[in-house]
């Protein structure tokens, strides 16, 4: 009696641990090759903007443990939708939120997207549609081919390029893979594009690497001076009892010192 007591009692200490396991807090975060987002390998990894927005803040979550997961843009995009627990540090806090995800309070702030493209196309343009040309009217120039990586959301502008995409299928690329931030400006670089959208932070990531010289437009349509960045997550029930505990620190994160550093790094 004893021994099957005791061999009773030791599977079910074993089933206590499994269950203190699989409920511990943790958050799992969706990381993807998209410097200076994320920077994943290199003399710089760790370093992306992503990267130390989810070290600092689980400094200030003690006792919520970290997850990591690589996966391309559009992959996220879909489980965020379909409600998976994860979740993606630096989102665009979009005026109607995706189905399926949950949001935070805003952590940092963008400066608008802007057109990359050649500095003789770019002269071209401005000669056309003048110094801050309307994006509007730059999907309307027929044989350009725009560019961006698959899964990226561009705020308000977003419904032209779903539009354009739509009637237009042949003048635009979605990109997916690996470094897709960096490819896309290579790709204009060496004229398999024409331009794609991109934040100045980048370009000034892919000039630091060696990139070619391009040029950068800003656009007439009225996007917001500063676009708020958060963080998103599936709406699955342990990222719901979680969201309340992010957005109680976000105003130390905002404050934090090694946060703010990796902003101004990056000219964020």
């Amino acid at each position: 009696m004893e021994f099957r007591l005791s061999r009773w009692l030791s599977a079910f200490c074993l089933g206590c641990a499994l269950v203190q396991t699989t409920t511990a807090a943790e958050l799992q975060w969706a990381v993807n090759h998209a410097p200076p987002f994320h920077i994943v390998d290199g003399p710089l990894r760790g370093q992306g903007i992503c990267d130390v927005l989810i070290e600092r803040l689980h400094l200030l979550l003690p006792g919520v443990k970290a997850k990591l997961n690589q996966m391309p843009q559009l992959r996220v995009t879909r489980e965020l939708q379909q409600q998976h627990q994860l979740c993606f540090a630096c989102m665009l806090q979009p005026k109607q939120p995706l189905s399926g995800v949950i949001y935070s309070d805003s952590t940092h702030q963008y400066r608008p997207h802007q057109v990359i493209t050649r500095p003789a196309l770019a002269d071209q343009l401005r000669r056309q549609f003048g110094p801050q040309p309307a994006f509007a009217n730059l999907l309307r120039v027929p044989n350009l081919r725009f560019g961006y990586p698959a899964g990226r959301k561009y705020g308000i502008l977003q419904p032209l390029i779903d539009a354009h995409q739509q009637q237009h299928p042949q003048q635009v690329l979605q990109r997916t893979g690996d470094n897709e931030t960096i490819a896309m400006l290579n790709m204009v670089a060496h004229n398999r594009l024409d331009y794609t959208l991109e934040y100045p932070f980048v370009y000034q990531y892919y000039r630091e690497l060696g990139g070619t010289e391009l040029t950068l437009l800003p656009l007439a349509e009225k996007q917001a001076e500063q676009l708020p960045g958060v963080i998103g997550c599936g709406n699955a029930p342990q990222n719901q009892q979680l969201m309340p505990k992010i957005n109680q620190v976000i105003p130390e994160l905002r404050r934090d010192p090694v946060f703010l550093q990796a902003l101004r790094r990056w000219g964020v």
